[in-house]
C-alpha cells in the first residue's frame, strides 16, 4: 500500500492523479445528491399542487381540496426551506487540488520512515480505503484527499 502512495502522489505522477481527483468530482455513483432528492420531492410538491388547482377549476369543490391543498403547500415551503439551507455541492479546480496535493507534504519520504501511528494520520489525510476480496486475494484501493485539507491553504494567491 506504501509503494502505490509514494507512486501515486511521486512529483512524476502528480499531473495524472490531480486529472484523475479532478475528473472523479462528477462521479456519485449514481447515487442522487441531498440537493436533487429535495429538488425532485419539491417538484413532486409542486405538481400535486397544480393537480389541486386543475381540479378546483374543473368543478371540485374547493372545501374538499382544503386539506390536502394545505398539506401539499406546508411540504413545499418545508422543502424550499431545507433546499435553501442544503449544503452546495463543490468542486476543485486543477490548482486548487494541487495545492492540496503540496499541503501533503512528502509523502514518500513520510512513508518511508513513519511509525505505525504516522501511517495512520498518513491514510487518514488521504481517506484511504481498501477492500480485500478473499476469493480472488485482490486488494482494491481508493483514496479521496480532495476536501480533507484545510482550505485556508488553498485560498487566495496560491
Amino acid at each position: 500500500m506504501n509503494d502505490w502512495l509514494r507512486h501515486v502522489f511521486a512529483p512524476e505522477n502528480v499531473d495524472q492523479t490531480v486529472a484523475g481527483l479532478v475528473a472523479s468530482q462528477g462521479d456519485s455513483g449514481g447515487v442522487p445528491s441531498e440537493r436533487a432528492r429535495l429538488k425532485n420531492k419539491l417538484a413532486d410538491a409542486e405538481t400535486r399542487l397544480s393537480k389541486f388547482q386543475a381540479a378546483i377549476e374543473a368543478g371540485v369543490n374547493p372545501a374538499a381540496m382544503v386539506e390536502a391543498i394545505n398539506t401539499a403547500q406546508s411540504e413545499r415551503a418545508a422543502l424550499k426551506a431545507e433546499l435553501d439551507h442544503a449544503p452546495t455541492p463543490s468542486t476543485y479546480t486543477d490548482a486548487e487540488v494541487y495545492a492540496m496535493i503540496d499541503s501533503l507534504g512528502d509523502l514518500g519520504k513520510d512513508i518511508s520512515k513513519a511509525k505505525p501511528e504516522r501511517l495512520a494520520s498518513i491514510y487518514e489525510s488521504v481517506d484511504l480505503h481498501v477492500q480485500f476480496e478473499h476469493a480472488t486475494r485482490a486488494a482494491y484501493a481508493t483514496i479521496h484527499p480532495v476536501g480533507r485539507v484545510d482550505s485556508a491553504r488553498v485560498r487566495g494567491g496560491t
